[in-house]
């Protein structure tokens, strides 16, 4: 007869010895961005030791002004959208691309945080909000203000569920480049003009806190008997796909969306469906509407997935939980509402009041939905086929939008003498 774990009451064996630290690294070129600049981090690597990514955040702080008394919001993702571009290299081997990173951050925290989180934590950390970002009011006329952040990036750092191995990429160091975007209207919305205050930059204070882990010489002995010499690092990883479309009031519109997606393990497609800002009406720039979405299918090779397309608006965010984890999974808690999930068009920004829209579709590739990753590759094989996504949207009014695709994967870095090679 066996005993419960709850009735067991011996000692947890002792860990290997491991020193843990913060480091505020600070980028190579400078504390201070504006606009369209790129930061660049380089992490240090050497033996022994180890990063936490998921407990690593960049620091900042907004510096924003306007010429007469206005209102202004971040958008759904915060601060985040600030960032045009996330790239990671590892000496001259490119590790990590995201672009249209802002739009991504703003799927992703709607998808994956509570409503609670996005009005509490989130909100400290970088500026978001319920069904919009933070507030950034200036109330005087011809006034500045500055906001202080300090939040984790979305890359391969945070989306690994291992330690990243910095004994093992003694080569050189880790690179982190962060590319803004080109203007303070891509990432803030207002009733007003937003500029830089005099003698300041949109960034200052530009910091990476990374908390490090240096373990033991005989910790590292067990590291590298399990590893044999090569260090395998498997990470789930972003790609981006752009593609612009034009929409009628009065004939309803297919189209054929080209995926250059070639990954052996393809997990999940994401879309979102913008504007693209014209006139003077201000719009959120990450919004996501529906336009008159009816149904869509994926075409990978010669097969359609599924055979009967998807329609309905509860059907596609059942595709858009399954693409993310599992539709009953009750501790994925969402920052959704029926009203900006089935929005059609996008509203003009007055103020605080008016929501960002956030109606996004996906469809799930894994071969065994809501398994555990830790032993088997389970998504797709695309290395060889071509994807098109066929959505169909019904006549609502004439638009020009932008089709986000966002593919998520499996990527292999191997790590062998102090060198990294990628596999997707």
């Amino acid at each position: 007869m066996s005993l419960p774990k709850n009735a067991l009451y011996t000692n947890k064996v002792q860990t290997s010895y491991a020193r843990n630290y913060q480091s505020q690294i600070q980028p190579q070129n400078g504390l201070n961005y504006n606009a369209g600049e790129t930061i660049i981090i380089n992490i240090p690597t050497s033996p022994n030791l180890v990063m936490s990514g998921q407990d690593t955040v960049l620091k900042c702080t907004l510096n924003i002004a306007n010429a007469a008394e206005c209102t202004a919001n971040l958008d759904r993702g915060g601060v985040a959208g600030v960032i045009q571009r996330l790239r990671l290299f590892h000496g001259s081997t490119l590790l990590s691309d995201i672009d249209n990173y802002s739009a991504l951050t703003a799927m992703m925290v709607t998808l994956q945080q509570s409503s609670d989180s996005c009005a509490g934590k989130l909100q400290l950390l970088q500026g978001c909000s319920n069904h919009t970002g933070e507030s950034l009011l200036v109330a005087a006329a011809a006034g500045s203000k500055d906001f202080e952040y300090s939040f984790p990036l979305m890359s391969i750092l945070t989306l690994s569920n291992n330690y990243v191995p910095l004994f093992a990429m003694s080569g050189s160091p880790l690179r982190l480049e962060i590319q803004l975007v080109s203007s303070i209207n891509k990432f803030i919305t207002s009733t007003s003009v937003l500029t830089t205050p005099a003698n300041k930059s949109l960034l200052s204070g530009v910091e990476l806190v990374a908390n490090f882990m240096e373990i033991s010489d005989s910790g590292m002995a067990i590291i590298k008997n399990a590893s044999g010499g090569v260090v395998q690092w498997v990470v789930s990883d972003f790609r981006n796909y752009g593609y612009n479309a034009a929409l009628t009031d009065d004939v309803e519109t297919q189209l054929s969306v080209p995926i250059p997606a070639k990954f052996n393990s393809l997990k999940s497609l994401f879309w979102s469906f913008r504007a693209h800002s014209s006139g003077v009406a201000a719009r959120y720039p990450n919004e996501s509407c529906k336009f008159g979405l009816k149904e869509y299918s994926l075409r990978i090779g010669s097969q359609t997935m599924p055979t009967k397309p998807v329609s309905g608006t509860s059907h596609f965010f059942s595709e858009l939980l399954r693409g993310i984890g599992c539709v009953s999974d009750i501790n994925n808690e969402t920052n959704f509402s029926k009203a900006n999930y089935s929005a059609d068009v996008p509203d003009a920004y007055t103020g605080a009041a008016v929501s960002s829209k956030s109606f996004y579709a996906a469809m799930d590739l894994e071969s065994y939905s809501n398994c555990s990753t830790d032993s088997i590759y389970s998504g797709y094989n695309s290395s060889v086929d071509d994807i098109f996504y066929n959505p169909v949207f019904v006549p609502t009014a004439d638009a020009n939008i932008r089709v986000d695709t966002y593919a998520m994967f499996d990527s292999l870095i191997l790590l062998e003498n102090g060198v990294a090679t990628v596999q997707y």
